[in-house]
Formats: C-alpha cells, structure tokens, sequence
C-alpha cells in the first residue's frame, strides 16, 4: 500500500532520507514552508536521495550530475524550479 507524504526543501543542494522507489509528486508552499509531496511505499527502507533547488536564473552546473526536473513552485514573485541530482 503506498501513500503520499511530503517533507521540507532546502534552497540548493540537499539530502532526503525516502523509501526506496519514492516518486517525487509536486513542489509548492505550505503555511510559508517549501515542500515536496512524493508517493511512498511507507514499510519500503529508506534511500538517501540528493535534491536542488534553484531561483529562476541562477546558474546550474549540470557538469557535476545530472538533473531531473521535479516540479516548479512560487514563493511570491519568484519562481524556484526542484531537481533531483541523479
């Protein structure tokens, strides 16, 4: 049985702890705290799992990794774009 569970980002590169085979689902603001909603097998064993986040044009080195892009969200007029580093 799988549910959807969302956890706190950090502004630039950090970890997450998810279980195994989590699906990341949207990025937005909840109650003035960026968060990201994945689908998650809660009884699966955890991953460490590396996510950036990035202000629209800020540069990005994608020489270090490569990136998928998760979603993008809005904290008043900026817009940050989440990716997770593969």
């Amino acid at each position: 049985m799988k549910k959807v569970y969302k956890y706190a980002l950090v502004f630039g590169i950090f970890s997450l702890y998810l279980p195994v085979g989590a699906v990341p689902l949207k990025a937005a603001m909840q109650d003035g705290v960026p968060m990201i909603w994945c689908l998650v097998d809660p009884f699966a064993a955890s991953e460490n799992r590396k996510f950036f986040v990035a202000g629209t044009g800020q540069e990005i080195n994608d020489k270090l990794c490569s990136l998928v892009f998760v979603d993008t969200f809005f904290v008043d007029e900026l817009v940050f774009h989440v990716f997770e580093l593969t």
